[in-house]
C-alpha cells in the first residue's frame, strides 16, 4: 500500500515537472489578472461613458450584446490572425467578453440612484462631476461589484479555454 502510494507521488511530481505546470499556472494567472484589469477599466468607463450620453446608451450596449453572442472558440479564432497564437488573444477575447457585464451594471448603477441623494448632493452645491464621483459612484459600488463578479466568472472561462 505505501508502495503505491509513493509510485504515484513520484508519477505525479513527474508529470508536473516534464509538464512545467509550474510556469503554466503562473502564465495562466498573469492573463487572467490582465485581462480582468483592463476588463474592469474599460467596463467602468464605457459604463460612466454611457449614463453621461443617454442617446449613446443603447447603441454601445447593443453593441457589446454582440460581442458576447459570439462564441469564445469563434472569438479566439477571428483574433488569431490579428495577434498571433499565445497569450495576446486570448488576454483580448477575455477582454471582449468581459466587458459587458461591468459596462451594464455600472451604467444601470449610475442611473438607479434615488433621486433623494441628488437632490441633497445638488443642494449643497456640487457640481454634476462631483455628483457623479462623490454620491452616484459610491452608492453604485454594490452593483458595479457584481458585474465584476461575472466578469471574473468570463475571464476565467476564456483564459483557460485560450490557455
Amino acid at each position: 500500500m505505501i508502495e503505491s502510494v509513493n509510485e504515484l507521488i513520484s508519477e505525479i511530481i513527474r508529470v508536473w515537472n516534464t509538464q512545467l505546470l509550474s510556469l503554466r499556472t503562473l502564465e495562466h494567472l498573469y492573463m487572467f489578472l490582465v485581462a480582468l484589469f483592463f476588463s474592469i477599466l474599460i467596463g467602468v468607463l464605457i459604463g460612466i461613458f454611457a449614463y453621461r450620453n443617454k442617446k449613446l446608451a443603447d447603441p454601445v450596449l447593443n453593441g457589446l450584446n454582440v460581442v458576447e453572442t459570439v462564441p469564445d472558440v469563434a472569438l479566439l479564432v477571428l483574433l488569431l490572425p490579428m495577434f498571433g497564437i499565445g497569450t495576446k488573444p486570448t488576454i483580448v477575447a477575455s477582454i471582449l467578453y468581459s466587458i459587458l457585464p461591468i459596462a451594464r451594471n455600472t451604467y444601470t448603477g449610475l442611473s438607479n440612484v434615488p433621486r433623494e441623494y441628488i437632490e441633497v448632493a445638488e443642494a449643497l452645491g456640487l457640481t454634476s462631476r462631483e455628483v457623479l464621483l462623490k454620491v452616484r459612484f459610491p452608492l453604485s459600488l454594490p452593483l458595479i461589484a457584481g458585474g465584476i463578479r461575472i466578469a471574473v466568472v468570463f475571464t476565467m472561462g476564456v483564459v483557460t479555454l485560450g490557455g
